[in-house]
Order: structure tokens, then sequence, then C-alpha cells
């Protein structure tokens, strides 16, 4: 009566009782430490890919405002010889940082620009960056009264 109370103690535990004995259990838990380690491998690459994809996707939005900025400062610094010209400039500007100007509006002395950068992430596939600027002339201390109209730039005089 005891070898059977073992046996069943050790069929209960997963253990095999006699090798080969009718019945018997063959359940251990050898090779479940790989399986853990491979699912624990796994999951730190996703977590590494969808890390990258992310700085990815972060360093092209970056990428997109600053080619903004440039195309904007650029804009505004070809404000006085009209909206073609200044637009013109900026795109070839946003073209040079990697980006691909959307909308060029020069309204005054203010330029205002969007741009798009394309990027192709891992995980997520291409996708597009925007960014936006303005830029212009600085407001002074005592802003030109309503309706009225900023001089028209001079010419620089230079020795």
């Amino acid at each position: 009566m005891t070898s059977v109370v073992r046996q069943r103690r050790h069929e209960v535990a997963g253990v095999r009782a006699r090798p080969g004995a009718p019945g018997s259990v063959i359940a251990t838990d050898a090779g479940v430490a790989t399986v853990w380690a491979a699912l624990a491998v796994v999951a730190i690459l996703g977590v590494v890919l969808v890390g990258l994809d992310l700085g990815a996707a972060v360093a092209a939005r970056h990428r997109a405002e600053a080619a903004a900025d440039l195309a904007a400062l650029a804009a505004a610094g070809e404000g006085a010889h009209g909206q073609r010209p200044a637009c013109e400039r900026a795109r070839h500007i946003a073209e040079m940082t990697g980006g691909r100007l959307r909308r060029c509006v020069l309204l005054g002395w203010e330029a205002q620009v969007e741009v798009t950068v394309s990027r192709r992430l891992g995980l997520l596939g291409p996708t597009e960056a925007h960014g936006r600027a303005r830029a212009g002339p600085a407001l002074t201390q005592h802003p030109l009264p309503a309706g009225a109209r900023s001089p028209a730039p001079q010419p620089l005089t230079g020795a």
C-alpha cells in the first residue's frame, strides 16, 4: 500500500514513478528556462525596435522643424523681392535640408512656411514629419498704427 501511495504522490508531482510502468507520468520542467529566456529576448528586442522607431520619428520631427525654421528665415530675407522669389528661396533651403516645402505665404514682412520630411521607419513604414515656422522683423516698442503700412526697404549703401 505504501508503494501505491508513493507512486500516486510522484504522479501528482509530475515525476515518473517507474520507468516503463503503465500509467506513469512523464512531465518534467526541463527546458522551461530556455523557453522563458527566448520569450524574454523577443520581448527585449521588441522594446528596442519600438524605441528605435520612436527615436527616428522624433529626429524626423526635429529635422522638419529645423528645415522650416531655416526656410522661413530665408523667405523673410527675400521678402523685399516679393512672394515668388521668397518662396523659391524657401523651397531651395527646405530641399537642401532634406525636406519638401508644402506651403509658403508672405504676409507683409512675415514669411510663413510648412515643411515635410519623409522618413522610413522600421515598424511603422514610411511616415512624414511636419514642421511649421514663421519669420519676419521683430516688433518694435511702438508698433505701427492700425491701417499704416511699413516703409519700403531702402537699398544698402556701403563704403
